[in-house]
């Protein structure tokens, strides 16, 4: 895949080259959350629950997508 060339300019903003261990603590979290509200009987706080109320996005080691000038670095318009 030699001339394989990104559509858009846009990148990840990392320091990391993966976020799956992230994203598994965070599921993991949301469902032992989901787990103890159900022991309670509180399903109806389970329905509106999301995995946001739970995890902070901004911990992630991959924290959002910047925009870069394709024609300033043509090495990252390569994938």
């Amino acid at each position: 895949m030699s001339r394989s060339r990104r559509k858009n300019s846009i990148k990840g903003w990392t320091t990391c080259r993966s976020d799956k261990w992230w994203k598994k603590l965070a599921s993991k979290r949301l469902r032992r959350h989901v787990r103890e509200l159900l022991d309670l009987n509180l399903f109806d706080n389970v329905k509106d629950l999301e995995n946001k109320e739970i995890t902070c996005s901004f911990t992630a080691p991959k924290d959002g997508k910047i925009y870069f000038d394709e024609e300033e670095y043509p090495e990252l318009m390569r994938k």
